[in-house]
Parts: structure tokens; sequence; C-alpha cells
């Protein structure tokens, strides 16, 4: 417990069983002690990560360190961070591409994201991913406009979960121009049918998981590419996605960028 103002705070002993239970009331024996947290413990006291050519890597435990960031299912890595979270810090260069990877040990659940702001984890993220499953690796992406120091925390599903992992930044071949809303591919309609092919592999997050279009838990954390169509009033328009992985296509309409579109007409998973 870290108080942030200098007061007398009350401690209670006492028991979920009513008085007339002999479970309810018994000895003990009382505790308390100032705890040192390790550095890397909290965002304000992250661990340093420095580039050796083009990538950046660490390893740690995250069952020594507390749970200082609970994130929720829509702040940053589309699930909530309850676990005991190790933080890290490192400087990306304005205009670059990089990629940050998490590898868990096979014992617990494991997540990882990134943001700019210590006193705002959730306002600031830029990026962040978890599985679901323990051992299982996640990664996102990130492009930096400017040189910035990034937080990068290593979390967990589960409260009561924790252990090993390696964590690496590492630099990547630039994002297409349509991984972001505003620079959206025209699709041309020559005889009224158009076509398209992609791949996201090195396309970002711009929105974090802050889209919303489902009437179910979806937050949408992958990567993704954007294409804009012009449509003519009173037209029905099919649209027909052809995956390779797990995805989602989602609907809105122009002047929606910039902000997480929030005005989503329509959504199709696949």
């Amino acid at each position: 417990f870290i108080p942030k103002a200098t007061k007398t705070y009350y401690i209670a002993v006492d028991s979920s069983y009513a008085a007339s239970s002999s479970s309810s009331k018994g000895s003990f024996t009382l505790d308390v002690s100032e705890y040192n947290p390790p550095k890397g413990d909290s965002c304000a006291k992250p661990i340093p990560m420095t580039f050796s050519g083009t990538s950046a890597t660490a390893t740690g435990d995250t069952s020594k360190f507390s749970n200082t960031v609970a994130l929720t299912y829509s702040d940053c890595a589309g699930a909530s961070s309850p676990g005991k979270d190790a933080f890290y810090s490192v400087t990306l260069t304005g205009g670059k591409a990089y990629k940050v990877t998490l590898t868990p040990a096979s014992t617990y659940d494991a997540m990882v994201y990134g943001f700019t702001d210590c006193s705002a984890p959730a306002k600031s993220c830029v990026g962040g991913h978890d599985p679901i499953g323990s051992g299982k690796v996640s990664s996102f992406k990130v492009n930096p406009s400017t040189t910035a120091t990034y937080y990068i925390g290593v979390d967990s599903y589960s409260s009561t979960q924790g252990g090993t992992f390696t964590l690496k930044v590492e630099e990547t071949a630039p994002p297409p121009a349509n991984s972001k809303c505003a620079g959206a591919k025209t699709i041309s309609m020559p005889g009224g049918k158009g076509k398209v092919t992609g791949d996201t592999s090195l396309a970002l997050n711009e929105y974090g998981s802050n889209v919303s279009c489902h009437s179910t838990y979806t937050y949408y954390v992958g990567p993704q590419l954007y294409y804009k169509l012009l449509m003519k009033k009173g037209t029905t328009y099919k649209f027909e996605l052809s995956p390779s992985f797990s995805s989602y296509m989602y609907l809105f309409p122009l002047g929606a960028c910039g902000t997480a579109p929030a005005m989503m007409i329509n959504d199709d998973y696949h």
C-alpha cells in the first residue's frame, strides 16, 4: 500500500463469519514493515532498455513485483491487467518503426502494452496485446512521429500469476501508409466492382482497443489497413473479405478519422 498523503490510517482485523461462529474470532499476529520496491515495480521507476544495434532485450520475473497498473478490457491490450507487473523505459526514434515482443514462461498468461505517460497509461496507450493463454507470445508495433521515451508494461490477465519472461524491442520495416486512417487507399469501382489485396503483417494498431463496433466484448487490438470508397446514395453494396487470419472488417463514415471511430455502421467477423 502506498499512501498519497502523510496521515494516520486505521487497520481493521475482521472476519466474514458472524460473531456467533467460532470461526469469527481468535488470536493473530500482524506485522507491518516499510517496503522498498525494486526498480521496475512501477512506471515511476522503470528499468531502462538500451539498444544494441537495432534491438534492445531484457529479461525479468513478474512474480517479484506488485500490481501497480490495472487496465480494463478497453484500455490498451484488449484484456484487464490485475496481475503483477514490471515496467521498462526505452527511447524510440521518430520516423522509425518498432516491434515490441514479449515471450513469457509457459506457466502464466502474460500481456504487454506500451504508453507515453505514467500518470495516464490508458489514455497514452500506443499499443498492446494479450493473446490469452499461458506461455503465448504477445507483440505490438509502434511508429513514433517524434523521438521520445516510451514505457512498456509486462503484466498478466490473472492476479495470482507471474513468472519469467524475455522482452524485445526491435526496429522493423516502416508500416504501409494506409495503416493509419488518414492514409486510407481509394478503392476504384470500374463497372461497379472493386478489388484490393493487402497484408497487415507490417501494419500498426492505430487506435489501441478504443474502437466500438460490436455487441459483445470485442476489442480491435490487431494491426489494421484502411481503405476508402465513395458510395452512392440509395445503392446497395456487398463487402466480402477472404482473410488468412482471424479478422474483423468494419465500416464507418467519412470524418471519423482523427479519433477512435465511434460511429460504426457494421462489422463482420472472419
